[in-house]
């Protein structure tokens, strides 16, 4: 069968956000490919938009393919991804438009029973499913019910078939995480800057934009609980693994790397770090250096990073590679209450000299509003950030913590002192999200306080440079 995926950025303005593909989105057209399918995968926002007369909708509706699958897995997509579904729907009504994504998977019930333009939802990990959905409407069937993990309609009703696959590390062998040649434009994609969550207001932020980059996890889940992150659900419900996360293969890691390098990524943007000791990476970065490629690394430390790992980054990736913290705030007492894992200021402030005096670069995430946080408390993150403008490398993002579908303040607002102002996916789609903002308020900050917060906050970031 010939099979569309499709990737929607969310436009503000003449501005696309969310360019980045979610890293699922390629192994799983690549798994369908390998299966005898004709495999398209494009991304709107590299083809244009409704300004330079690139239309998605027509463009899908010219090619009549029996189903399109689009991800949804940021919330900010809401609102792209359902209008876009709607509109196809006009002009093809018998297309299947089948969702997937982390967002997708945790509305998986409300999308499908409340909007009559998805036909189908895949929660959780979607090789085996779409595969298997895809040869059922190749031959023209109407029954999806042997389908795992879908989320569909059946005589108008709801129905959720059995959650019986996911990927393990044995599966995600025969995975290309890499499969750029199935995209449309790749070259551009791989060229482009796609994604910059770093504050560009300061001179340190500029220079951390994402050209180039590879955003490539060697691994699934984590068995951290921060109270914002609605990854935390997902680790819980949908990865197989006694701890909650896995690895992949070095090798596999490896394989990825140098084939995304070859077609020309620059940059390996990792967000997966669920072990205080890094072995795994000491291992990965090894063969980097063995097979002779230098990339730059932009990675996430959950845990705070040590000598040896910091001295492997400095001999195998280029000078200007990233090493980003998120301290969430500078009370080390709300800090403790919504991070995991915890660690204090001084650690914080020895960590970041050690990746300068590694000669690398560091970057540290804070924000205001945070559940049990006081406004006493937003003065200690205002002395936090002149502690690090001490250091003349450091750069420093303060943004709001946005409300994340699945997290334990979305899922539990009563325990921490939140009042969300979203609550269902209808809420989400209805907001559009065009602002970057909590969406939330605490007993003792309201949206526009934390908004007023964040504002001072900053330009205490730029002064203190």
């Amino acid at each position: 069968m010939r099979c569309l995926f499709l990737h929607l950025p969310k436009t503000v303005g003449e501005r696309n956000e969310i360019m980045a593909l979610p890293m699922g989105l390629l192994s799983l057209a690549g798994f369908v490919r390998a299966r005898g399918h004709a495999v398209e995968l494009v991304h709107a926002g590299l083809m244009g938009d409704a300004r330079t007369g690139f239309d998605p909708v027509a463009f899908v509706a010219r090619r009549h393919p029996p189903a399109v699958f689009l991800d949804l897995h940021w919330a900010r997509q809401a609102r792209p991804v359902i209008d876009f579904a709607r509109a196809l729907k006009r002009v093809r009504p018998g297309v299947a438009v089948v969702l997937g994504g982390f967002t997708a998977s945790f509305f998986a019930e409300e999308i499908v029973s409340g909007f009559r333009d998805v036909d189908a939802v895949v929660r959780g990990d979607g090789e085996v499913p779409v595969a298997a959905l895809v040869e059922r409407i190749g031959r023209g069937e109407q029954d999806w019910s042997g389908v795992p993990n879908l989320v569909h309609r059946s005589r108008g009703r709801v129905e959720t078939n059995p959650a019986t696959f996911a990927v393990d590390p044995r599966f995600a062998e025969g995975l290309d995480h890499a499969c750029f040649e199935l995209l449309a434009r790749r070259g551009e994609y791989l060229r482009r800057c796609l994604y910059a969550d770093f504050d560009t207001s300061t001179a340190a932020g500029a220079r951390h934009r994402y050209a180039g980059a590879f955003f490539y996890n060697p691994g699934k889940g984590c068995p951290f609980l921060c109270r914002s992150c609605g990854g935390t659900w997902w680790a819980r419900s949908l990865v197989r693994a006694p701890r909650h996360f896995y690895f992949f293969s070095p090798e596999k890691v490896l394989r990825d790397l140098l084939k995304a390098h070859g077609l020309g990524a620059a940059t390996w943007r990792v967000s997966f770090d669920p072990l205080r000791k890094r072995d795994f990476y000491l291992e990965v970065f090894a063969r980097l250096r063995a097979a002779g490629v230098r990339l730059r690394l932009v990675f996430d430390c959950f845990p705070l990073p040590d000598a040896a790992f910091l001295h492997a980054v400095a001999r195998t990736f280029t000078p200007d590679s990233v090493i980003v913290l998120s301290a969430e705030c500078g009370s080390e007492r709300v800090r403790r209450l919504n991070r995991s894992p915890y660690f204090g200021n001084a650690h914080l402030l020895r960590a970041v000299r050690s990746i300068e005096e590694a000669g690398l670069e560091a970057h540290v995430f804070l924000s205001a509003g945070l559940p049990f946080e006081t406004r006493e408390d937003l003065g200690e993150t205002a002395a936090l950030i002149r502690a690090l403008r001490a250091r003349d490398r450091v750069g420093i993002t303060v943004c709001p913590m946005e409300l994340d579908p699945g997290s334990l303040i979305f899922r539990h607002p009563e325990r921490y002192g939140v009042r969300p102002k979203l609550r269902t996916f209808r809420d989400f789609y209805r907001d559009g999200l065009d602002e970057s903002r909590p969406f939330y308020g605490t007993e003792h900050l309201r949206e526009p306080e934390i908004l007023a917060a964040i504002a001072r906050l900053r330009r205490v970031a730029n002064d203190a440079g």
